[in-house]
């Protein structure tokens, strides 16, 4: 194998420099803050042109090969810097992409946490609020990627705030999960891990639930229960013991709720199915199903 087929993404992470990766119509390419220099955006980019990567110092307007990279990195002659690939050839051609590899992909976090309003209690018809409730505005960071008028790829990045807030559900560690403010919409994420969460203020009643709406749909029934959100039905088993003399399971009314009523009865024998109309309990209580629903054997 010739040097200057060397794969400058494999040469990169072995020598530990840290870069974006992605593709285009023209093929792959990098992008990078330059190595050797201070550099505060990324001026560094290269691509794969006729099986060999070329890069460009797009501010010092100054590029080249492989071996013209390990040359103004290592400050190398180009004898020294033919011998150092050389040496070290195979090794690079072993190494794994180490590089972030960008999608036009879009990062999502949550700001300004704060309580909810009246306009929350409309659009759910809430009677009651939590306290585990909040509203938070969501913040969109959006990676794309582009080429430029000069063939090249480009990469960019947008900031965009929501024009409406999302719903935050709180825990003992802060927020852990997020959704639409709009019940008709279904953009939903995790703040943290997926785990079983607990609601509790001390009752010896709880109502085991799936999603965090559902938990919020059962607060307006009972808000003198504890509830314990799942998650997902695939956290059942990771559910601690529940010391309460009445657990109620308000699972979905899917093949999945039922397996996951069948695993939790097993092991809380004493629990009760709480059976109503629709395909969970949020849509049962914003169709007015919920209120009239009691637990049953």
């Amino acid at each position: 194998m010739k040097l200057k087929n060397i794969d400058l993404r494999k040469l990169m992470s072995y020598l530990g420099i840290p870069f974006y990766h992605s593709e285009t119509e023209r093929g792959p390419y990098v992008l990078a803050k330059v190595p050797w220099r201070e550099d505060r955006h990324p001026s560094f980019i290269a691509h794969l042109k006729g099986g060999r990567w070329l890069w460009y110092d797009i501010a010092r307007r100054e590029g080249g090969s492989v071996i013209d990279f390990v040359m103004r990195f290592g400050n190398l002659p180009f004898r020294e810097a033919v011998a150092w690939l050389e040496e070290r050839m195979e090794d690079i051609e072993r190494m794994s992409v180490l590089g972030q590899r960008i999608e036009n992909e879009t990062t999502y976090w949550i700001e300004s946490i704060r309580e909810p309003d009246s306009r929350i209690a409309h659009i759910w018809e809430l009677r009651y609020i939590p306290s585990w409730l909040k509203v938070g505005d969501r913040i969109a960071m959006q990676h794309r990627i582009r080429t430029g008028k000069d063939g090249r790829p480009e990469v960019f990045a947008m900031e965009k705030k929501d024009t409406l807030p999302v719903l935050v559900f709180i825990g003992t560690c802060g927020p852990r999960y997020w959704r639409d403010i709009l019940p008709t919409r279904s953009r939903k994420g995790w703040l943290t891990s997926n785990e079983p969460i607990l609601y509790s203020k001390g009752y010896d009643v709880v109502y085991v639930v799936e999603g965090y709406t559902d938990a919020l749909a059962i607060y307006q029934i009972a808000p003198y229960a504890d509830i314990a959100v799942l998650g997902t039905v695939a956290n059942v088993r990771k559910l601690w013991n529940l010391p309460h003399s009445k657990i109620y399971i308000a699972t979905d009314n899917d093949e999945a709720g039922e397996r996951a009523y069948r695993e939790l009865k097993k092991r809380f024998p004493h629990a009760q199915r709480f059976v109503y109309e629709g395909k969970d309990p949020m849509e049962a209580w914003l169709s007015g199903c919920l209120l009239a629903c009691r637990p049953k054997v």
